[in-house]
């Protein structure tokens, strides 16, 4: 209750299947309750999962007492049924792009692309293929065509269903890191949250937006109502630390970035050492930032350009920073250029820094330079 101190309910589910039979059972608890203040079994065919998804929403507000609109009620309204082989592509390829790392994407790409060649008319599947293509982009050697290829599938998943919160917000995450078409994007974020509010990733990428556009407050609370959504992902937590460091409120960054590696299993999560490094250097703990930006290089390369480079020049260790920048220079990939950008800004080089920061292959993290 301590960690949580706005839930007031706790839904607990088992879900069992027999062939194509899915059984679903739900009961509904005060946050402090023992005794259930509900319970209800559903049973269906799994081609209407989504529909039993939908029944059990509906059924819940009930007992919660939530009133839905009558414009959100619609939303539950004419769900398709979907194939089980094609929709257990789409959960394989959700699943391993939520791994956050390059393999995982690539993985869930090429699941997402066998359901849709298997049916080209499901939403769902176009709205993740376009997240996935996004994630890429913000790894550590995208091609020139992902964000393109994102921008093609979230506007095919539009097309299908113009009601798809997904297909909106992979739109506004596409407008954002590489369309660059602002109103664009806040319509397509507006959209998203009218018809599901309660997508933490969308709120996430909306707070990296505000801040893009120097509306700090806003991108602080926007990443708080991210972390109230989903509150076990430490990636809100530490988003929000990093947030707070843009915002120059150190000390609230440090105890955001200590939070996410204090949760069970992220002791060692090469994004929050990372982070916390950055804020440490910039508060001018230097050998604190070393230690942890060289932690989390070993554990993930990519914070090597990134964070350990810049990092090494803020301290002072400059020939150790030029030796990263030389490996960087003899390969150079989007993120490569965008980080030999930044250190050599770092190290007064306003040429060499224009001249990598014109490279014409451009990183997810880019717009963020101006920031």
């Amino acid at each position: 209750k301590e960690d949580l101190p706005e839930v007031d309910y706790v839904v607990q589910g088992r879900i069992s299947r027999e062939s194509n039979l899915v059984k679903v059972d739900l009961t509904l608890h005060g946050f402090d309750s023992k005794d259930p203040i509900w319970t209800q079994t559903y049973s269906r065919d799994i081609s209407e999962i989504r529909q039993l998804w939908a029944q059990a929403a509906k059924d819940l507000v009930i007992p919660m007492k939530i009133n839905i609109t009558e414009e959100r009620l619609v939303l539950f309204e004419g769900l398709k049924p979907v194939k089980p082989e094609i929709y257990e592509l789409y959960l394989k390829g959700t699943y391993h792009l939520a791994q956050e790392n390059p393999q995982g994407w690539q993985t869930g790409i090429t699941y997402l692309h066998q359901a849709v060649e298997q049916n080209p008319a499901d939403a769902f599947a176009y709205a993740a293929l376009a997240e996935g293509y996004n994630s890429i982009g913000h790894g550590p050697s995208p091609s020139r065509d992902v964000f393109p290829k994102a921008r093609e599938a979230a506007v095919r998943a539009i097309q299908l269903d113009s009601t798809l919160a997904q297909g909106w917000a992979a739109l506004s995450h596409y407008e954002t890191y590489y369309g660059w078409n602002w109103e664009r994007a806040e319509q397509a974020f507006e959209k998203a949250n009218r018809m599901n509010a309660n997508m933490a990733m969308n709120h996430f990428h909306r707070a990296w937006y505000l801040i893009l556009l120097g509306q700090k407050d806003e991108a602080i609370r926007e990443h708080q109502l991210a972390e109230k959504l989903d509150p076990f992902s430490q990636l809100h937590a530490a988003g929000t630390g990093l947030l707070y460091s843009w915002a120059g409120q150190y000390e609230e960054a440090l105890k955001k970035m200590d939070e996410a590696m204090s949760a069970p299993g992220y002791e060692d999560w090469s994004f929050a050492k990372a982070w916390k490094a950055n804020v440490l250097s910039d508060m001018g703990r230097h050998e604190e930032a070393i230690k942890l930006s060289k932690e989390a290089s070993e554990k993930f390369p990519i914070w090597r350009w990134v964070t350990y480079g810049p990092v090494l020049i803020k301290s002072g260790r400059i020939e150790e920073a030029k030796q990263i920048i030389n490996e960087i220079e003899k390969a150079p990939t989007a993120l490569g250029a965008l980080s030999l950008g930044f250190m050599y800004a770092l190290l007064g080089d306003s040429d060499n820094a224009i001249k990598w920061l014109s490279h014409p292959d451009k990183h997810g993290w880019y717009p963020w330079i101006r920031v």
